[in-house]
Order: C-alpha cells, then sequence, then structure tokens
C-alpha cells in the first residue's frame, strides 16, 4: 500500500476483450461445432469446442500441414575432404563453392517448387559430384586464407512459463502438461517461485542468493562485477511475479531434492536451479576459426571454435530445437596452419542430402510459436 501506482486503463480494456472474444468465439462458435460437424461425424468421439487460444493455434497447425503437403523435396550433393597436415593431423573440409559460385544447401531450396531461390548458386547432381571427385583428388590441396574471431556468448534469461515448458520438452522430454504439475507440486512445497508468468526479473533476494552461489562454488572469475539485468520482449508481461526461480533468500541443493522428491521433481528443479545461476554469470569466450582451403577452381572450408573461457556454460546451455545442430558449447579443434601451407587429401566423400519439409509441432515448439 506504500507503493500505490495508476491502474493502467489500457491494461483494463486489454482484458475486457479477452472475455469479450472468448464469449464471441467459444460461446457462438461451439455450439455450432456440436450441432454441425460433431453430429455428422461418428469418429468424433469427444466433444467439439472452439476458443480465444485454441483454436489460433489450431489454425497455426492447420497451416503448417498445409505447407507440408505442398513441399517438393530435391536432393542435392555435397563434398567432404579428409585432408591431412605434413604433421599428419587430420581434419575435415566441405565444398564451399566451385567457380566462386556457392554449393546450395538445403535452405536454398523453395519448398514448394523444389527450385534454388536466388542466382549464383550451384546444386550439384550425383554425376557431377563423382566427376568432380576424379578432377581434383590429386590437389594441390593449398591453404588460402585463414580467419579467427572472438565471440562472445551471453547466458539466457531465467525462465518465465513458456521457456521452462520448451526446455523441458527439450532436455526431459516432458509433455507441457508434465512440466506445469511437476512444477506446481515444487511450488506447494515451497521450493519454486510461482510458475506461471511472463517476467524475465529477479528479485534482489534472488540475484544475492545466486551471486553468493556463484561466488561459493565456482569462484570470483566467473561472477560479474555487477548483476544482471534482463528486460523481457512480451509486452504486458504478468510483472506481479518474477522469472521461475527457486525459492528463498539460500536456495535448495539439488541433492537435498533429490533425496526428499521424486525423480520428476528433483530433475526439473535442477533445470530451474542451473537456469537461474547461469543467468547471473559472467559470458563465455569463444574463438572461432574458419579455414579455407583451395583446389584448381574450388575452395573448401573447415571451421572450428574453441572455448577460451567456459563463463555460464559450466552450469547450463540452452538445448536447440534440431537435434542436429550442435550446442554452442561444444568445441571443433582444427590443427594448428598457416597460408599457403600444402594438405594432403586420404579421401573425398560425396554427401548425399535431402530438403526436409517443415517439422510437424512438438508441444514446446507450439508454445514457442504462439509467442513470436
Amino acid at each position: 500500500m506504500k507503493h500505490k501506482v495508476d491502474i493502467d486503463e489500457n491494461l483494463v480494456e486489454a482484458q475486457r476483450t479477452r472475455r469479450i472474444i472468448d464469449r464471441l468465439v467459444g460461446y457462438k462458435l461451439s455450439p455450432v461445432l456440436w450441432t454441425t460437424l460433431q453430429k455428422n461425424m461418428n469418429f468424433v468421439k469427444q466433444s467439439l469446442s472452439a476458443g480465444r487460444v485454441q483454436s489460433a493455434a489450431l489454425k497455426i497447425i492447420i497451416d503448417r500441414e498445409r505447407r507440408r503437403a505442398k513441399f517438393k523435396k530435391v536432393t542435392y550433393f555435397g563434398l567432404t575432404a579428409q585432408l591431412m597436415t605434413e604433421k599428419r593431423e587430420a581434419f575435415n573440409a566441405r565444398l564451399l563453392n566451385i567457380d566462386s559460385k556457392r554449393i546450395a544447401k538445403g535452405q536454398d531450396f523453395d519448398q514448394e517448387s523444389g527450385e534454388l531461390k536466388k542466382d549464383g548458386l550451384i546444386a550439384l547432381s550425383q554425376s557431377q559430384a563423382k566427376a568432380l571427385v576424379d578432377e581434383i583428388n590429386p590437389g594441390p590441396w593449398v591453404v588460402s586464407s585463414i580467419e579467427e574471431k572472438p565471440k562472445t556468448s551471453n547466458p539466457k534469461p531465467p525462465f518465465t512459463t513458456s521457456t521452462l515448458q520448451q526446455e523441458a520438452a527439450r532436455k526431459l522430454k516432458f509433455s507441457t502438461r508434465k512440466t506445469m504439475s511437476t512444477a506446481q507440486r515444487l511450488y506447494e512445497a515451497g521450493l519454486i517461485t510461482y510458475m506461471r508468468t511472463d517476467s524475465i526479473n529477479l528479485s534482489d533476494e534472488a540475484i544475492n542468493a545466486s551471486r553468493d552461489i556463484i561466488k561459493k562454488d565456482f569462484g570470483s572469475d566467473y561472477l560479474p562485477d555487477s548483476p544482471r539485468q534482463y528486460k523481457g520482449k512480451v509486452k504486458n508481461a504478468q510483472e506481479a511475479h518474477e522469472a521461475i526461480r527457486p525459492a528463498g533468500r539460500k536456495f535448495k541443493p539439488i541433492k537435498e531434492i533429490k533425496d526428499s522428491m521424486g525423480t520428476d521433481e528433483s530433475n526439473l528443479y535442477e533445470l530451474i536451479w542451473k537456469r537461474t545461476i547461469a543467468s547471473q554469470m559472467k559470458s563465455a569466450q569463444l574463438k572461432q576459426t574458419s579455414i579455407t582451403i583451395k583446389n584448381q577452381n574450388t575452395e573448401f572450408r573447415a571451421s572450428g571454435q574453441v572455448i577460451l573461457f567456459a563463463g555460464y556454460m559450466e552450469v547450463y546451455v540452452e538445448s536447440r530445437d534440431d537435434p542436429k545442430v550442435p550446442n554452442i558449447n561444444k568445441e571443433n579443434i582444427l590443427p594448428e596452419l598457416k597460408e599457403n601451407d600444402h594438405l594432403s587429401c586420404d579421401g573425398l566423400s560425396i554427401d548425399e542430402s535431402t530438403t526436409k519439409p517443415p517439422a510437424r509441432f512438438t508441444e514446446a515448439s507450439l508454445v514457442k510459436e504462439m509467442e513470436a
């Protein structure tokens, strides 16, 4: 009561609008579904209904299925060279371009026509790839350029309801319902803060608790000079609650939860604990290396990454939706090379790939899409 604020009339009107739409969509359309579709479709065993959120979500799913139905698959080819330095250090490089024209990748093809989206690209056929192997295999293989650049990777903010559901699906294979019911049990046990929130803010209490753990368990090298403050991108976020984080001024250790709660609860608590701690740690420092190797009219590219300082990655790294894409904390160390170094080729393999239709939604990816 000491910190009264003016009522935001826009938020009030937004609530009224949601209530009206609920009645227009849900109250009006649901009976239509009952008396028409459900009455004439004997295979429908459950009650059909419409709603402000569920109908929009259904439209998103249907649109994705229509895109999948129109999709045209294309097979394309590339080359991978198994190269060797003079010191017998092996590494791989992929064909980048021919006569300065880039080799096409999956995203370069139009999903409906199967044609290349723009000029200046080469879509290798299998016969062309075989002919190219015979042509360039003898070499010479010469390092034409080496590019090294630093990269800073920042931690992700603490969990909101949506990001918790997405990460629990990726890392723990939890359904949205399982995530929320497990989080409810953790909340009722006083172990986490309220789990329905759009906010990524942490209270001073949570920040201090996180910084104490970082300093104690990882050392001052991992502790930023000042606390990290996150600002959400979601308009009208539910700022009445802070982000989802372990409850209290001192966070319960993960082992303590494993001893007192079930496996699902302890796994989800560990996810929340690690994400919260990582959000207040220093950024990771990486070095990315790109080596270009020239052979006649072709260029091959080898890419590497070294972690110079792990920072927050010591605790937590967000997973990718595509399991084939490596996480950012994966190292790929290339041998030490100089421009004009000559390499030997131990083999050239032909890579066959096909374009993929838009993936069907998982519960987690649908939640992410609806937030966009």
